[in-house]
């Protein structure tokens, strides 16, 4: 909820969450989590540190990107370094209310890292990622996803948290 009231306050407009859920999937499966491996997309990506070590991802469609970036560079430009510099910051504030939020909760500490924006097919993105759960011997991945829509229902966004298994097993133990 913190999320979707960091995205309104940021652009201005209201979002609401749309569906939170949390579930395990196997690294071969992060490729189709978000639908058609094949979709273009524009990502915010954030390595996260501390007691709650793990990946954030604020990732959006293409065909969708511009009523998010218009009120922060002033029109409708979807290409170039600003256009992906403002989806940092979106992605930046978005994913530190969420973050912020999850460590008070537990009395704990997450840092992100700067974040890195990417462009390509969210197959390909998540074939990445997937990679390195494989190379660490991840059997089983959680995710969270939070899902947010705009008023109109013109626009989306997801936002995927990975905590490392080992850091959320941890965290229910601290419950």
């Amino acid at each position: 909820m913190r999320a979707g009231e960091a995205l309104s306050a940021l652009l201005e407009r209201k979002f609401d969450i749309s569906e939170i859920t949390f579930s395990y999937c196997q690294p071969a499966d992060l490729p189709m989590l978000l639908g058609d491996a094949a979709t273009p997309v524009l990502a915010s990506f954030y390595q996260v540190h501390g007691e709650l070590p793990g990946f954030l991802l604020l990732i959006m469609p293409l065909d969708e990107v511009a009523p998010f970036l218009g009120p922060l560079i002033g029109d409708d430009s979807i290409e170039g370094a600003m256009a992906d510099s403002a989806f940092g910051e979106v992605g930046n504030v978005v994913g530190s209310a969420f973050l912020n939020y999850i460590a008070d909760y537990y009395r704990t500490s997450a840092a992100p890292t700067p974040p890195q924006v990417f462009r390509d097919m969210i197959g390909a993105l998540m074939g990445s990622l997937a990679a390195i759960f494989v190379a660490e011997g991840e059997k089983e991945i959680p995710t969270v996803r939070t899902s947010f829509t705009q008023e109109t229902g013109a626009s989306s966004a997801l936002l995927l948290w990975i905590p490392y298994a080992l850091s959320l097993s941890e965290l229910r133990k601290s419950r």
